[in-house]
This record gives C-alpha cells, structure tokens and sequence, in this order.
C-alpha cells in the first residue's frame, strides 16, 4: 500500500457535498445534450467528456471552470463593494453571464462567431443544432449519424473542435473589448477582424491534426490519418485536387474566405 493509495482512499470515504452552481449548470449541459441527440448523459460523463483529445488543454480547463459556473462574471461581482456595476453588460443592461456571452451578447462578437461556425458545420451536410449553453458545453458528447443510422465518427469529432474553439475565441473576444478596450462601444472588434482570427484558430486547429500524424516523430500517439481525413472531410479548400495524403501537407486550409498562397508554399 502506498501512500498516493491510501490518500485516495481516504479521499473517496471523506462525503463531497454538491455545490448548488454546478449542480445547476450541469443540469442545463444535460438539457442542451438531450435536446441535440435525444439521450441524457450523466455527470460523470459530462466530466468525462470534456477531457476529449479534440479539445485543446486551455479550452478544458476553461469548460471545467464553466461546468462550475466560476467564472469572473455576472453576480460574482455584486459581492464586491464598488464594482457590482460589472456584473451588468453595458451595450444588453443585462446580467453578464457566461450564456448571455456566449449565446445572446450583442457585443461578445458570438454572433458573427456562431455563423463562421455554421457556415463551415453545413459544408458536412449536416443540420445546424440549436445553440445553447448547454449544447456549446457539452459539444464533446455528440452523436450524430448518417441516414442508414451509422455513426460518423468524423463529423462528430468535426464538431467538437469547431464548437470548442469558436467558444473559446467569443470569451477571448469578449475579454479583450471588457478589459483592454473598457467596453468602449466605438472600439468594439470588426467582423473581418473577428473572421480572420476565427480562420487562424481553426486552421491552426486543421495543421496540428495533419502534424499529429507523423507516425516517425509521434509514434503510437500519431493521430491516425483516416480519422484527420474523415474529419475535415468536405471542408477542405480545393478538396478535389489535393493528392489523397493531403494531411502530409500543413498548408491545406478550410474552404471559407481562404485563398492559397503564391509560389513555392502552395
């Protein structure tokens, strides 16, 4: 018996209250889940799911924060004397939450951000679920499946990567005019700002899935290049003409507002 044993095992015998935040907005996960594959997951696995390799390090640890509703928004700041004006949005005057951010916000740049998603999701052939939190939170449990009932591994694994990242990017904005910018309405980010950031996010995401699988460099952990080409499937640029090991070339782009480059790095 070791002692990293025994502490878990003291760990596991000591009772885990539930916090009434998390409790809540797991509740909203599950119904946002339920309402885009018709099943209701457990808690366990929602915790489960937001560890999916397809959603990067940084955008788990901000679901997880999320999951818990702890994020420094809304009614956090009307405990603090003299900033409980933060917790109103000053373009909606409503209460700043992580779903009015990332849903409803006319100044989050999620408008524009949702519909960059669209556009490139239905290049799939897929419906376009209706976004809510709990869908956007839950977007590592998916189950989407071809007209015979097959499931598609690879749309499913498409739409985790889109969804986390196009949240990520709408916080990030939304960051940046709040704190760097003091919400100044007349400074607020452009729509081809916000599309070209969203075009670097998710080719940057498309060139690490074709860096991943270089069995030399990575060897049991190469991303398999049947699941890198089932994924982006129908979304690459110039699909048609690329040779078939188009994932050994990081230079391949997703087919919206994308022009390839001149010369030799074409």
């Amino acid at each position: 018996m070791s002692q990293s044993l025994l502490y878990k095992g003291i760990m596991r015998s000591k009772p885990h209250p539930n916090r009434a935040l998390t409790t809540t907005m797991l509740d909203t996960v599950k119904t946002g889940i339920h309402l885009r594959t018709g099943f209701t997951p457990t808690s366990p696995r929602i915790w489960k799911s937001i560890n999916n390799r397809a959603i990067s390090r940084k955008i788990r640890a901000f679901m997880w924060k999320s999951l818990h509703d702890a994020h420094r928004c809304g009614k956090y700041w009307t405990h603090i004397p003299s900033l409980e004006d933060r917790a109103i949005c000053p373009t909606c005057d409503e209460l700043e939450t992580t779903d009015h951010i990332l849903t409803t916000c006319k100044s989050s740049s999620q408008e524009t951000v949702w519909s960059l998603t669209k556009e490139l999701w239905t290049m799939k052939n897929l419906p376009w679920p209706q976004t809510s939190l709990g869908s956007i939170l839950g977007c590592g449990i998916t189950d989407f499946r071809s007209p015979s009932g097959l499931s598609l591994l690879g749309a499913n694994r498409l739409f985790t990567i889109i969804i986390s990242e196009s949240m990520y990017l709408i916080w990030l904005l939304r960051c940046e005019w709040c704190i760097q910018k003091q919400c100044d309405p007349s400074n607020q980010h452009t729509t081809n700002e916000i599309r070209e950031r969203w075009l670097a996010i998710i080719n940057n995401h498309l060139q690490m899935d074709c860096t991943l699988t270089n069995k030399r460099r990575y060897g049991k952990r190469a991303l398999p290049a049947l699941t890198v080409h089932k994924t982006w499937h129908g979304t690459i640029l110039d699909e048609q003409s690329l040779p078939d090991d188009w994932h050994r070339n990081t230079g391949v782009l997703v087919g919206i507002g994308a022009r390839r480059p001149p010369g030799r790095n074409r």
